[in-house]
């Protein structure tokens, strides 16, 4: 999905209930702050984090939340006992200087059924937040569109949709059906 948000504060972008969430955590600098997604945990939650970056800057970033075996192998299943990596990417382009200006690429493997249970459950997904659940905080800003693909992007192809935000590639010929 793409965001943009010119208000610094902690903010939820996407959530599902108090299992998971996407969202801003305000960096204590001018207009700068964390990128976070938590997923519920019998540990407690767990995090990624981006690294610090100029979220609060009202330009669009992009964000991709991927999910592979352990081993890097796509998914065949969503059984809840395998070994997980979620993977959180961010990125913004500079369209006056061509170039991707600001990216961040965190990883959380996990191979607790809990956890990955939280995350395939069915559930409602709150877009901008839902003012419960892990920040009461919602969305103030834009949220320009959802997409969900059968498959892990690659980094190539992620960077395409960064710089070309009208495209639908994905990573073969036949991955945007």
């Amino acid at each position: 999905f793409r965001f943009r948000t010119p208000t610094r504060r902690n903010q939820t972008i996407i959530q599902k209930g108090s299992e998971w969430a996407i969202s801003l955590q305000d960096g204590g600098t001018t207009n700068k702050g964390y990128l976070r997604f938590a997923v519920s945990a019998s540990t407690g939650v767990q995090y990624i984090t981006s690294s610090l970056q100029q979220f609060y800057n009202d330009e669009m970033w992009s964000v991709m939340l991927t999910r592979k075996s352990a081993s890097g192998a796509e998914l065949t299943a969503d059984t809840t006992s395998q070994n997980i990596t979620y993977e959180l990417t961010t990125k913004q382009y500079d369209s006056s200087r061509e170039v991707v200006r600001c990216a961040s690429s965190q990883s959380l493997s996990t191979n607790t059924a809990a956890t990955n249970a939280k995350f395939v459950a069915d559930g409602t997904l709150s877009f901008g937040g839902s003012g419960t659940g892990f920040y009461t905080t919602q969305l103030s800003g834009s949220l320009m569109e959802l997409r969900l693909w059968s498959e892990p992007l690659s980094q190539d192809s992620f960077d395409n949709h960064v710089r070309a935000p009208k495209s639908y590639n994905g990573n073969t010929t036949e991955s945007f059906f």
